[in-house]
């Protein structure tokens, strides 16, 4: 039988995993939509890039950037074949 010391500590460190993997730095969004860190921060600059502070610490939520990836997506554009 599990001590409740115990629990809490798996309670914890489950929650410490689950928002490790839904936040990342600006490293780790540079690398998730595959452009480079500086872009990354002009984004945020000009805050066009959905991010949170934290003690001055950039944190960016993943389902956020997805959410924001999604509103860039363009339709193709058909052009009738030249003949």
């Amino acid at each position: 039988m599990a001590t409740n010391s115990a629990r809490r500590s798996a309670a914890r460190e489950t929650i410490t995993t689950e928002r490790a993997r839904r936040f990342t730095d600006v490293d780790g969004v540079a690398r998730y939509v595959d452009v480079s860190a500086h872009f990354v921060r002009r984004l945020v600059l000009e805050r066009r890039i959905p991010h949170y502070k934290v003690g001055g610490l950039l944190r960016f939520d993943l389902e956020e950037v997805d959410a924001w990836m999604a509103t860039l997506q363009r339709e193709a554009r058909v052009e009738p074949r030249r003949t």
